[in-house]
């Protein structure tokens, strides 16, 4: 039941996301100009869309580093076969599928349901506590614009911390929370180049628009139901945007970003059963 209600909620926050959307694009109709897009903000939207396709291949590796924390050893190219198959499904039906899909292809495998669910869990949980490390450290930041000192040893304790887990037994995990930072941080911060791109003159904190863009993206993650964020995240990047002088182009770049997201995506998918089909006829050919 509870589930149930959490999926209905999710979709009834994408469709109220969407209709905000939209309200804001009927709004500012007359200043939206796609075809005067300049060459700085096509090349800034390849390199975005580019970075979905890494981000994909990134969280694959981490997967994989997590199934082996859990003592389930698997090749690469599996966990990247696997990983990019079932990640398409957080669009169709919805966020949380994805998991799911792992989770029936890993077990239709061989690879134990139970370490498969734990590895899915701890992938969600590293993941929050990253953005939440990310988002911290800006508010503190913010709130005590003067505090270096804070700032460095704050660092300076996020590194020891890692030292720490890599000379143990969770090296991995030091590992996959590197990744998990530059999954967050690298699109962040690329969609802040491509808002720039379209307001060159406008003087923005590139910073401050990535924390933005992060705290929008961890949001329709863990919206349930919400195929893959989809209006959620928008939403509150146009409304956390909002008041900046150029809220046309915050709705242009996060409606671009959307699109690069989701090409992004697609290529991985697409990889992933190139990869497949590379094995599976490998595999023929053996057995010939």
């Amino acid at each position: 039941m509870l589930k149930h209600w959490s999926l209905w909620l999710g979709r009834s926050l994408t469709l109220a996301g969407l209709a905000y959307v939209i309200y804001v694009g009927i709004q500012l109709r007359s200043q939206l100009v796609l075809g005067d897009l300049q060459l700085s903000t096509w090349v800034a939207l390849a390199l975005l869309s580019a970075s979905y396709l890494i981000m994909g291949v990134i969280l694959a590796i981490s997967w994989r580093r997590l199934l082996h924390y859990f003592g389930e050893d698997v090749s690469r190219k599996w966990a990247l076969i696997v990983y990019g198959k079932t990640q398409i499904a957080k669009y169709l039906p919805g966020n949380i599928f994805h998991y799911a899909g792992r989770q029936l292809a890993g077990m239709s495998q061989g690879v134990g349901g139970k370490i498969l669910a734990k590895a899915s869990f701890l992938e969600f949980v590293l993941i929050l506590v990253t953005a939440g490390a990310v988002l911290l450290f800006h508010f503190v930041s913010e709130v005590f614009p003067s505090a270096s000192e804070l700032a460095a040893l704050v660092a300076l304790g996020l590194i020891i911390f890692l030292v720490v887990l890599w000379k143990t037994n969770a090296g991995s995990l030091a590992w996959v929370f590197v990744s998990y930072l530059v999954v967050l941080i690298l699109p962040s911060l690329l969609f802040a180049v491509v808002l720039q791109s379209l307001e060159p003159d406008a003087g923005m904190d590139l910073w401050q628009v990535t924390i933005v863009f992060i705290a929008a993206w961890i949001t329709g993650l863990v919206t349930p139901g919400a195929p893959g964020g989809i209006g959620v995240r928008e939403a509150l990047i146009i409304a956390m945007l909002n008041g900046t002088g150029f809220e046309a182009s915050v709705l242009i770049a996060a409606l671009l970003a959307r699109v690069a997201n989701i090409l992004g995506d697609f290529v991985f998918f697409v990889v992933s059963l190139s990869l497949e089909a590379r094995k599976n006829g490998a595999t023929a050919n053996q057995n010939n």
